[in-house]
Order: structure tokens, then C-alpha cells, then sequence
């Protein structure tokens, strides 16, 4: 086999192991939501105008200028995906049917946590920090199921420190800044590697098939991690007329530069001889998508507020995922994503029971940032979904407070999915998904 085929083909088939990352069932693409258990009883409907605890650091740090005195804050989500597939049909690079199931248990249970610290500094200025998780998710697929050749586990996360800074400028309005600092981690990227595939492609299938290469027989595997940081910014506004707040907030695109190592195993010597598939060093960039949130809250009566909130996040951005290995045999791996800018409509209610108690509720659509079937990766089988929101805060004391709330996701019943992966398999079907995620907060002021 010469060399020069083998390069080609390189770059064909380890694209298949960094084809995209997972989804996060609560978000479109694999963006987190949640970000405090208080804005999760309504959907986050009027998250930018909200401000009435520190996770408005996150949402709209102009809102700080509404807390007094210092205040801490620390939630945790845990996030319960379901997600099964259904295949019309499976096979691989030359048309035989893919042997093994439909996945498994394809969604995982992950936990979220976030803590925010706020102090206010005079009348006009106001100081904070979050610490938080904006995206990440997990998927994992049977070992030996259909989509073994596409993906098979993938783990990644990337942690925000928010140092941020507000200002008052007069009764009505105030402006609010932050730096985010991001630290990404793919923990795992994996999928089996079909080296029959691969040799019936680029020689012949007597030649490989006497050598015990032919699809679906000669199976190797492929694992990517990395991490790497990231930097941007949050700017936003906050208009305060008493009975009624509007909200602007522009979180930035954050630019990460990842280095890792990708590890090969049960490589064929025909392969392995020529310097291919074989442990190496690997680098690549990951550019988050940017957000801009409006965001309303109106008081109708002393017991129930009003929330909406409309936000844009330009997933457009990530088009392609391209890793480069610092082996000059292997050329560079491209896999195209093609995700779309995607909009999300929330509105919600408080209503305040008592001093010790206000419940809420809120409703929400997230449209989908993949655009079709044929773009939406198994990593990322993204679709519309719709919130369903409750929750409750309970005052224990004029320090102390707990926020709890449940919020079930559904996306489409039909999820539509028809892939070809690199390696020359194609399967065709669809996902059914839904995730429930419960949320407490205990926030304390001082």
C-alpha cells in the first residue's frame, strides 16, 4: 500500500473520533442553561432583568447594583438525559448491514454546579465573581452498536471564572462588566476505527481480505483528550423604572486553543508500519458562540411578577472541528458541523406566597442549532425542545434562603437523523430524547 493512500485515508477516518461534542439535553448545541436554581423555576424567562440574587453575575452583572451588602450563593443541578434511537437502516463503506444495536443508553446523568460571591463596594459600585460550567455534556454508545464507527463516549466541560464589576449611574440606570476565564477539557472523544474499511478503499478487497482486512472485521479504536483556556467578556444593562426592569446582556465568543494526545489501539501492522495510527500529540481550537439576551420583568401586584426573555447565541461560529496532530504523517483531520445561529423564547412567573415563600413557573423554546439531518453529528443529535418549569424559594431567615426547582425538557418526538461517517458507514433513523433536571440553591447574605 503506498504511502501516500494511507495519508489520505488518515485524514478521512480519525476525523470520525472528533467529530463534534455531546449534547447537553438542556441547551441547544451543548451550551449549559442552568446557571442558578432560582432563574430555573421559571426557565430563566427574564434572566437578564431578573437580578435578584448573585447568579445575575452570570446573566447580567449590571444587575449587582440591585444587591445589598454581601452575599454568597451555590447551586447544584443534577441533569438526567434520556435518549434512545430507532434505526431504518444501517450499513457500512461497501453496503453490507452494520452489525449491533441501536446504542444503548445513549444520554448520561451529570451535575452541575455554580457559586457566585457579590459584595457591595459603595452606593454606586458593586464587585462579584462566578464560577460556573457554560458548556459541557455527556454521551455514551454501546461498544458494539451501529454508530461504533461514528462515536462511542464522549465527556467534555469547560469552567468559567467570571470576575465582574458593576456601576450605578443614576436611579434608573446601571452598567455592568465582566471577564470570562474559560478552562476547557475534553475529558474523552472516542469511536472504533473499521481498518477493513479503510483497505477496501484505498487497495483492493482480494488483497486486503488475505491479509484478514475487510469491513467489519479488522476493528481498531481511537480516544482524543485535551484541554486548554480561553478568554472573553460579558457586558450589560440594566434599566430599573421600579415595576418594571429591562435587561441587555452580549456575552462574547471565547477563542480556545486545545493540546492533547489521541491514542490508537489494535492497529494492523499494515498500518502501524507505515507510521500511522499511532500515539501522537494533537492541538486544536474551539470557538464558543457569543449571546445576546433581552429580558423584562414587571411587577402586576405585590404578589406576582411577570418574566420574558428572548436570547440569540451565534452557534454559527462552530463549522468545523479540525485537530492537528503533530505527526507529519497524518495530515489534518476536518469534520464539518454547519451549526446555525439558534434563537430561545422563555416566559415565566413568581408568585409570592408569603414572606417565606414564592413559587414559580415558567415555559420555554429552544430552537435547535443543527440544521437538518444531515448535519447533526451523533455527538450533537441537537433538536427543538420546550421547558417546563417549576420551583419555590423558602426564606429561613433574614440571612438565609433555599431555591429549589424542577425543569423537564422535551425535544422533538422525531428527531431525524442521516449521516454518512468518515469511514464510509451511513445510518439512518431517529433519536427520542428528554432530560429532567432537579436544582437547589442555598444563598447567604452577610
Amino acid at each position: 500500500m503506498s504511502h501516500s493512500i494511507l495519508r489520505c485515508c488518515t485524514a478521512v477516518l480519525v476525523v470520525g473520533a472528533t467529530a463534534a461534542v455531546p449534547i447537553a439535553a438542556s441547551a441547544a448545541g451543548f451550551a449549559v442553561t442552568h446557571q442558578g436554581a432560582r432563574g430555573a423555576g421559571h426557565a430563566f424567562a427574564g434572566g437578564a432583568a431578573l437580578a435578584e440574587d448573585a447568579s445575575t453575575i452570570f446573566f447580567n452583572p449590571a444587575g449587582m447594583t440591585r444587591l445589598e451588602g454581601r452575599e454568597f450563593v451555590i447551586s447544584l443541578h443534577g441533569n438526567d438525559v434520556r435518549m434512545d434511537f430507532t434505526k431504518d437502516s444501517a450499513t457500512d463503506a461497501i453496503g453490507q448491514p452494520l452489525s449491533g444495536g441501536e446504542g444503548g443508553r445513549i444520554g448520561q446523568l451529570s451535575f452541575i454546579p455554580n457559586a457566585y460571591y457579590h459584595q457591595q463596594i459603595n452606593d454606586q459600585l458593586h464587585f462579584g465573581v462566578g464560577l460556573s460550567v457554560p458548556f459541557g455534556s455527556r454521551t455514551k454508545y454501546d461498544s458494539d452498536s451501529i454508530f461504533r464507527y461514528q462515536a462511542l463516549e464522549s465527556d467534555l466541560g469547560i469552567i468559567n471564572l467570571a470576575p465582574s464589576i458593576a456601576y450605578k449611574v443614576n436611579d434608573v440606570v446601571s452598567l455592568g462588566l465582566g471577564l470570562n476565564i474559560h478552562y476547557m477539557e475534553i475529558s474523552t472523544l472516542s469511536n472504533a476505527l473499521d481498518f477493513g474499511a479503510i483497505c477496501f478503499a484505498q487497495v483492493d478487497p482480494t488483497t486486503c481480505s488475505a491479509q484478514g482486512l475487510s469491513p467489519q472485521s479488522a476493528d481498531g479504536r481511537v480516544e482524543l483528550s485535551g484541554d486548554g483556556m480561553g478568554y472573553g467578556f460579558t457586558a450589560g444593562a440594566l434599566f430599573d423604572w421600579g415595576e418594571t426592569r429591562l435587561g441587555v446582556n452580549y456575552r462574547s465568543s471565547v477563542d480556545h486553543d486545545l493540546s492533547g494526545k489521541a491514542r490508537f489501539s489494535d492497529v494492523p501492522t499494515l498500518f502501524s508500519t507505515q507510521g500511522l495510527f499511532i500515539d501522537d500529540r494533537i492541538t486544536s481550537e474551539f470557538e464558543s458562540p457569543d449571546a445576546l439576551s433581552l429580558s423584562i420583568a414587571h411587577q402586576v401586584s405585590d404578589q406576582i411578577t411577570l418574566f420574558g426573555d428572548y436570547t440569540r447565541m451565534g452557534w454559527q461560529s462552530f463549522d468545523e472541528l479540525r485537530v492537528e496532530f503533530d505527526n507529519p504523517n497524518q495530515p489534518d483531520s476536518v469534520e464539518p458541523i454547519n451549526f446555525q445561529s439558534q434563537d430561545r423564547y422563555s416566559i415565566g412567573l413568581d408568585y409570592r406566597r408569603s414572606d417565606a415563600w414564592t413559587f414559580r413557573a415558567g415555559i420555554a423554546y429552544d430552537e435547535s442549532a443543527a440544521r437538518d439531518r444531515f448535519n447533526r453529528p451523533p455527538r450533537t443529535p441537537d433538536n427543538d425542545r420546550t421547558w417546563l418549569a417549576l420551583g419555590a424559594t423558602w426564606q429561613t431567615s433574614e440571612s438565609s434562603e433555599w431555591d429549589f426547582a424542577y425543569v423537564h425538557v422535551m425535544l422533538g418526538d422525531d428527531t431525524p437523523f442521516d449521516r454518512t461517517g468518515g469511514q464510509g458507514d451511513r445510518i439512518v433513523g431517529s433519536y427520542e430524547a428528554a432530560a429532567n433536571i432537579l436544582s437547589a440553591q442555598y444563598r447567604y447574605r452577610f
